[in-house]
């Protein structure tokens, strides 16, 4: 049969008030020799415009800069909180 090919998964959650983004990146196998996914579940009052932007540029931070996710997902955490700024504070975890 065809291998079966292993992938790791690195989930941001970001819950400002009562709305929340869940961002997840999955790493196949092979990462880096083939692209992370990015991905996120709830849009939380962002455009879509804004948020494909987002996406776009965190799988292209992973395929440029050496796969640095936690970078990657410092990044998506800064663009999040530039876009709520002046709200309550908020709580992300990443697991």
């Amino acid at each position: 049969g065809a291998p079966v090919e292993a992938s790791s998964r690195v989930f941001g959650s970001f819950l400002p008030c009562a709305q929340a983004a869940i961002t997840v990146i999955r790493l196949p196998a092979m990462f880096p020799l083939k692209p992370a996914e990015v991905e996120c579940n709830k849009r939380m009052g962002v455009s879509e415009a804004r948020l494909r932007k987002w996406l776009l540029a965190i799988s292209a931070f992973l395929r440029n800069q050496n796969g640095a996710v936690v970078e990657a997902v410092h990044m998506w955490k800064k663009n999040i909180d530039k876009e709520f700024e002046g709200l309550e504070d908020c709580l992300i975890s990443i697991c």
